[in-house]
């Protein structure tokens, strides 16, 4: 994979933490601080001396609440970050992570919501719809900015990159991977539908993803007079050669199409191209 523009295999402890950092919504991760230090700040009623007084006192169940969840974070960061665990394509093999970001984002956006209606509640006497609205509206921003986000890189999700890192062209830029698991191979087969013509022949890289080509086929995505190859081999028989963007991936063949050849498609993503599309029967060489 590559990771900074540098390659490796697995990538370096810091790769979950980073990649958590610059793919998860800055108001979604700004929120899971807030609601991680109000847990830990959480008020108790007194001096709590028995078991009983402890579980009884809300706040403290709070507390213990925020210990778990934390400690569930850190164990999952520590187990992911480790010398032989595997780090690579994306965030998939670090998951569990989210759920208790969100968890905690949910304790802060809500504490936030409720700190705003609480101070301006004396001047706002006047209108208590308007201050009944309050939370409703920074649960409704909270929401929608990063829905917005993530609705602009619909169908590619797995391209979001956050502002920290400029989004998925600044990611581009500082050596990220724009795209990984090979979705974007559908994009490619309702390209062929277009605009190949009957019984064309389509080279795909790498060779395993010819697989998932021909379950497009199976399933009615890719029409069934195209027929799909991979390997060295099968290139001169090609019409088409397709590859996603991931540097890792390329061979010699989609580096020398890369550097003799442009596109005669490719799917972009802000700015940036998560898969290509190169026409063979132009007359060209691939060096």
């Amino acid at each position: 994979m590559t990771y900074f523009g540098v390659r490796y295999a697995p990538a370096p402890w810091h790769y979950p933490i980073v990649m958590t950092a610059i793919t998860t919504p800055i108001v979604t991760m700004a929120g899971a601080i807030a609601g991680a230090v109000r847990l830990v700040r959480e008020p108790l009623q007194g001096e709590l001396r028995g078991l009983r007084e402890r579980w009884e006192d809300q706040g403290f169940r709070r507390r213990a609440l925020g210990a778990l969840m934390g400690w569930a974070l850190l164990v999952n960061f520590t187990l992911n970050s480790l010398p032989g665990t595997p780090k690579y394509n994306g965030l998939r093999l670090f998951q569990p992570v989210f759920p208790l970001i969100a968890l905690f984002a949910g304790v802060g956006i809500g504490w936030l919501a409720r700190a705003l209606q609480a101070k301006p509640a004396q001047r706002l006497e006047g209108d208590r719809r308007l201050l009944r609205l309050l939370p409703a509206l920074v649960v409704i921003v909270a929401i929608a900015l990063p829905l917005r986000d993530l609705l602009s890189y619909h169908p590619h999700q797995l391209s979001y990159y956050n502002q920290l890192i400029g989004g998925l062209l600044g990611a581009a830029r500082a050596g990220m991977e724009p795209t990984y698991w090979g979705e974007t191979y559908l994009d490619g087969a309702l390209w062929l539908n277009e605009h190949a013509p009957q019984g064309a022949v389509a080279w795909i890289e790498p060779a395993g993803v010819e697989a998932t080509m021909r379950m497009y086929q199976s399933l009615g995505l890719l029409r069934a007079d195209i027929r799909t190859v991979a390997g060295p081999e099968a290139l001169a028989q090609a019409d088409y050669a397709i590859f996603q963007n991931k540097s890792t991936e390329f061979t010699d063949i989609s580096r020398g199409l890369l550097a003799t050849r442009d596109p005669c498609a490719a799917v972009d993503e802000h700015g940036v191209p998560l898969l290509y599309v190169f026409c063979m029967t132009d007359g060209g060489d691939v060096q």
